[in-house]
């Protein structure tokens, strides 16, 4: 088998705690036993947080969103994320939001040619009010 590398683009990760956050990194974890896994993820709020994944996290400028504990991705304002995202090779890209990020994975896999394949989670109206 092929080893792939797989990009995938979130809107919180860690260490905020939810179900997407912990779908998506059981998701990378088993992926990642045979794959070149990154997963792409706002900055932590905290800035003493450290990633410790048998995958690769790449952390995204981001604002945080008054009056909840989300942060906002700016991937279209980071240039660092976007000159390494120039240098990746990706075989598939999996959106596990369509806000910010998702929107940037879509960009990326028209421009490489390649699959997307989107989960939406189901919580968004909830999260809304």
């Amino acid at each position: 088998m092929k080893r792939l590398t797989i990009g995938i683009f979130i809107d919180t990760f860690y260490p905020m705690l939810d179900g997407v956050v912990k779908v998506t990194d059981y998701q990378a974890r088993m992926l990642a036993k045979d794959h070149d896994v990154y997963v792409f993820a706002p900055k932590a709020k905290d800035a003493s947080y450290i990633d410790d994944f048998p995958y690769h996290v790449k952390r995204v400028l981001n604002v945080h969103v008054p009056t909840t504990d989300y942060q906002l991705a700016l991937p279209q304002l980071d240039q660092k994320l976007n000159k390494e995202l120039k240098s990746i090779s990706f075989d598939i890209i999996h959106i596990q939001s369509p806000f910010s990020m998702g929107e940037l994975e879509i960009k990326i896999a028209q421009k490489q040619g390649i699959p997307v394949v989107g989960t939406l989670h189901s919580q968004y109206e909830k999260d809304f009010y």
